[in-house]
């Protein structure tokens, strides 16, 4: 599985000049008054000259062959986990925009989320 990401398109992404890329981040952030959330994001980049920034959620999730609604099944199954993750670094950090992608391990693909 990790031949399928070092040649993928995120993968070729995060390889070029000026991507500072950290793995398994933790992470505490008030959300508001009453809610707070911790937790570990799978990888989190920022393009130095640009000031962009990326999030990514590995999943392992594996589909019955022939299952076409595979990647609808993990956008309902994560998009408020990662909706969280991107809120995070958007609140901690003060960014407005983040890349946010989940990468199906079995399937060797990235998904942009927002």
């Amino acid at each position: 599985e990790i031949e399928l990401f070092f040649s993928s398109g995120l993968a070729e992404k995060l390889a070029h000049r000026g991507w500072v890329v950290r793995t398994e981040i933790p992470f505490f952030w008030k959300a508001d008054e009453t809610t707070a959330y911790e937790g570990i994001i799978d990888l989190v980049a920022q393009e130095t000259t640009s000031g962009n920034w990326l999030v990514v959620d590995w999943k392992t999730d594996r589909f019955e062959k022939g299952n076409e609604d595979w990647l609808e099944t993990l956008k309902s199954r994560y998009t408020k986990q990662v909706l969280v993750y991107t809120q995070a670094i958007q609140s901690i950090f003060g960014v407005k925009e983040v890349e946010t992608f989940l990468y199906s391990t079995p399937n060797g693909s990235s998904h942009s989320l927002f």
